[in-house]
């Protein structure tokens, strides 16, 4: 019996010494050379970070350029027809225009908020504000 909890004693050992050190692996960064780096990621707002010429960069600009090109009042086009009301603006075809009407405007809503947090840029609080002019 004394072996027996022994030897489990020791399969306890060993099992939490790996498990512990495939847990110090997914904290450490690899870079292809003789660096180690350990990391942990501190949660941070989107505006605390600035953005330097690169592809990040880049792609944040073409998102600022295709969310402006969409027409908040041809996205509330078919909410418009639901509620009885004239719409402002013929609606999108597509999805917005068949069973998934009001799918894009979420993506829209949450791009324009989450643009605005990083670019400060009020053109896209007045997009989800309803305070947008053509």
């Amino acid at each position: 019996m004394k072996k027996h909890s022994e030897l489990l004693a020791i399969t306890i050992a060993f099992a939490f010494l790996f498990s512990t050190c495939s847990i110090q692996e997914q904290n450490r960064v690899k870079t292809g050379g003789p660096e180690i780096v350990d990391f942990r990621f501190l949660p941070s707002m989107l505006n605390d970070v600035k953005l330097l010429d690169g592809p990040f960069l880049h792609a944040t600009e073409l998102n600022r350029t295709t969310l402006l090109n969409y027409d908040p009042d041809k996205l509330l086009s078919r909410f418009y027809d639901e509620a009885g009301l004239k719409p402002k603006a013929s609606r999108y075809l597509g999805w917005e225009n068949e069973s998934l009407a009001g799918h894009s405007l979420g993506h829209y809503l949450s791009g324009c908020a989450l643009m605005y947090q990083t670019t400060g840029d009020e053109r896209f609080r007045q997009g989800v504000d309803g305070s947008h002019s053509k």
